[in-house]
Parts: C-alpha cells; sequence; structure tokens
C-alpha cells in the first residue's frame, strides 16, 4: 500500500511517500523548529529513494533536501521546476537574501560541482 506522510514545519512543509517495495519519494523538505519532524535523514535511512521533487525554488521548501541530496548514498531522480539544478539550489536562498550573504544553498551546489554531480 502507498503510505503518504505530510509533516508541516509552520514555514514550509516535507511530504513523503512510503511506497509498497519500501522505497521513498520526497516531495520538499522542511525543518520543523519544534522538532515535531524527526530529522529527514533519518526518516529515510537504509531505503531507496525514487525521487526528491522541489516544488519551486524558496529555501522554506528545499532546505532539508541539501543534506539528502549530498549525503544519501541512493538517490535516483531529483525533479524541479527551473530547466538547471543548479539554479534551483542556488536560488532558494539567493531569493531571501543578498548575493553577498553566506548562502548554504549556493555551497551545496559548489560541493556537488566540485565532485562531478551537478546535475542528474
Amino acid at each position: 500500500m502507498l503510505k503518504i506522510d505530510f509533516y508541516e514545519s509552520g514555514d514550509g512543509e516535507t511530504i513523503l511517500l512510503t511506497f509498497p517495495s519500501g522505497g521513498m519519494g520526497i516531495v520538499d523538505a522542511h525543518p520543523s523548529p519544534t522538532a515535531t519532524r524527526p530529522a529527514i535523514l533519518d526518516l529515510i535511512r537504509g531505503r531507496t529513494v525514487h525521487f526528491v521533487c522541489l516544488t519551486h525554488p524558496h529555501q522554506d521548501h528545499g532546505v532539508d533536501l541539501i543534506p539528502v541530496l549530498e549525503q544519501h548514498p541512493d538517490v535516483l531522480a531529483f525533479w524541479h521546476t527551473v530547466s538547471d539544478v543548479d539554479v534551483t539550489v542556488f536560488l532558494q536562498q539567493e531569493a531571501m537574501n543578498y548575493p553577498n550573504y553566506p548562502s548554504a544553498c549556493r555551497e551545496a551546489v559548489e560541493r556537488r560541482k566540485r565532485v562531478g554531480r551537478s546535475s542528474w
């Protein structure tokens, strides 16, 4: 049976789909400021992640996708609404800050480029 879990953080949300095979899909991911949602990596540990989907490039919908994309060993696809994955992740924080401010999202993109994983 397909299971769908919705976690609302108050700023953004996280939607996890668990497939009958045990694999998962993730739609957006934002940490809960009150810790009502477990850490995203704990929720997907040991499972194949069939897809990660960023619905739009705002930080409150994608900041917790960064550790999934960087650290989970088995992410099969990344779906997004912008034509280039680097632009998508870059814009998450840039939309909220001026270009000269530190950006965790920009740094994640640069790390992906260095290891040759700039897109799927």
